[in-house]
Order: C-alpha cells, then structure tokens, then sequence
C-alpha cells in the first residue's frame, strides 16, 4: 500500500519536473527545480520498489575420509541408524526411536 503511495507522489514529482523544464524558457532557475524533482522521484521508485530475498543456502562439506561409528543416544544409551539423522538449519540432528530425546552430531576432528 505504502509502495503505490510512494509511486503515485514520484509521478507527480515526474509530472512537476516536465512543468517546470517547459518554464524554464523564461526563467532559466527552474531548470534546477524541474531536474530536483526528476531525480527525487526517480530516488523514490528506486527505493520503494519491491526487493526479493535472498535464499542462503548451507550445505556440509565432507573432508577426507569418513568412517561411519555408530551412534548412540546419550540419554537411554541405544543405537540408532542412519535414518534417525535429519538436517535442521545445516546442523545434523538425531532423534532417539526409544526415548524421544534430540541432540545433535558432531563430527570428531581428523587431526
């Protein structure tokens, strides 16, 4: 709403603008004004135009060798499985089948 407000008032600065460059035949001053006008309403649609997000993608990267271990829950102690592991937000997260608990995975160093 307040984007085709700004829109209507930068076509009346337009409209302003070609007024005054036709006066500035017999006062050479409004040629500033009417150029004044012209760019505060082009500054205007350039601002209120609708922006897109940006979609930030995260995705692990893997470096060097991977060995599997297996993985149990800290909480009941059970092993779970591969399919128990989900990406939340770029982090991997388990979910215990037995007792419900989260947490997550960590990656051990390679070092």
């Amino acid at each position: 709403m307040i984007r085709w407000i700004l829109y209507a008032i930068a076509v009346l600065l337009i409209g302003l603008g070609f007024l005054y460059f036709m006066a500035s035949y017999y006062e050479p001053m409004r040629l500033i004004i009417g150029s004044v006008f012209l760019v505060t309403a082009f500054l205007i649609i350039f601002f209120a135009r609708e922006k897109k997000p940006k979609e930030i993608v995260r995705e692990p990267q893997i470096l060097g060798p991977l060995k599997i271990k297996e993985i149990r829950c800290p909480n009941c102690g059970a092993i779970l499985d591969a399919d128990s592991i989900h990406l939340h937000e770029g982090v991997p997260i388990a979910k215990c089948k037995y007792c419900g608990k989260s947490f997550g995975v960590t990656e051990e160093p390679t070092w």
